[in-house]
């Protein structure tokens, strides 16, 4: 694999956005490559995350920045525009034959279209959909203003097999995007999501204290079940701590909540950087993720793979992509059929205590292990080998 050539983009991310998702990444990706490799991003990202990147195995390059989420026409052909002038320029100054983009947008597949088209040495495309798959399935419009062509599902389906791979990260994800687009389904691969771990002091022997502490972080949005916290945190309040570890961007505290909870921290004015972000988190003993059911058909979750870096269990609902988790890792938290079951759940750990939690620590720590840059490196190799066996 030494010999491949490849280039990895995120030219969306702005501040934080998934430093730790593309770290990750980038980890696995030099693992299965055993090189250094180079990761291209704009000005934004490259200036707030140089620290977070090991940089004896990846070269931070700035790049052009595409905003794809203005809905207007002009700003997506821009964003398409920048995407190929990107690689054309990589393709020049490196002689990349491959470019792997960790954030898929309609943008960049039909930016890749136009550089095979304008080029006779074509490029090999690893697509990796992170999150915006359930975009496919609601068909969601770029912009009102773009014909259909442009649209989320059908620009996916466009994806040409001779040159391109789509990258999932769960099994759940390739099966149903096989459904619901079975022409795509030769070209899906499937990585585990990975798990970016730093080892830090103090997590594995958190000592106890008086109340059980139950947290919740993430995007505080009604479909990750923001507002399920909440009422299970004003049932419960009186006799244990509840932290919202996210920004309330949609008032669902301030609007619903604030007169009938107060929370033992939380919502945050505005987003933690990562050390103390993971010191919060690391101060709970339970996340509470009481999600919509079908949100997670065409996503996984960082969340969950957040709860396995710092081995702190999970209490969740169960759907194909929990009970696919709970299967491959065994007991790694709790899983509850129903909200009314997670209620009493809550209420015999505050009354009782958790008796399984060295079960889940080791659990945990295994998961952990099993989506390390090594393992995830070997997964890529496998995904990389199978496209060149097709040139």
């Amino acid at each position: 694999m030494k010999n491949k050539n490849i280039a990895v983009l995120d030219l969306f991310a702005q501040g934080k956005r998934h430093v730790a998702f593309n770290v990750a990444m980038s980890e696995s990706i030099y693992s299965a490559l055993g090189k250094k490799i180079n990761f291209y991003c704009n000005k934004n990202y490259y200036t707030q995350n140089q620290n977070y990147f090991n940089r004896q195995h990846v070269n931070l390059i700035e790049s052009y920045n595409v905003d794809v989420r203005r809905p207007y026409r002009l700003a997506f052909f821009k964003s398409v525009w920048r995407f190929f002038l990107a690689f054309k320029k990589i393709k020049k100054q490196t002689n990349a034959t491959d470019f792997f983009i960790l954030e898929t947008t309609p943008a960049a597949i039909w930016a890749s279209k136009l550089i095979n088209l304008f080029t006779s040495n074509k490029s090999n495309f690893y697509f990796l959909f992170h999150g915006d798959l359930s975009t496919v399935k609601e068909n969601k419009r770029v912009s009102p203003l773009l014909p259909r062509w442009f649209n989320y599902k059908y620009s996916v389906s466009k994806i040409p097999p001779q040159y391109a791979t789509i990258i999932v990260l769960e099994h759940h994800i390739k099966n149903n995007l096989s459904q619901l687009l079975p022409e795509l389904e030769p070209s899906i691969a499937c990585l585990p999501h990975p798990a970016y771990y730093q080892d830090k002091t103090g997590n594995e022997s958190k000592e106890s204290h008086g109340k059980l502490s139950f947290g919740y972080f993430g995007t505080a949005t009604l479909d990750k079940g923001f507002d399920r916290f909440l009422e299970l945190a004003t049932q419960h309040q009186s006799r244990a701590e509840f932290k919202a570890i996210t920004t309330d961007t949609k008032n669902i505290y301030r609007e619903h909540f604030a007169d009938k909870v107060q929370l033992t921290m939380g919502p945050l004015e505005k987003a933690l950087c990562y050390d103390d972000f993971y010191q919060t988190l690391t101060s709970c003993d339970f996340v509470i993720l009481p999600f919509r059911y079908d949100y997670y058909q065409f996503a996984a979750s960082g969340v969950m793979i957040d709860c396995m870096n710092m081995l702190i269990p999970m209490i969740t609902l169960r759907n194909e992509y929990t009970e696919n988790l709970f299967k491959q890792h065994g007991q790694i938290g709790y899983l509850c059929d129903n909200l009314d079951d997670m209620n009493k759940l809550i209420q015999t750990l505050i009354q009782q205590g958790c008796k399984q939690s060295d079960e889940f620590k080791n659990n945990l720590r295994q998961a952990r292990a099993d989506r390390n840059e090594q393992a995830c490196g070997k997964t890529l190799t496998h995904i990389f080998s199978l496209r060149d066996n097709r040139q």
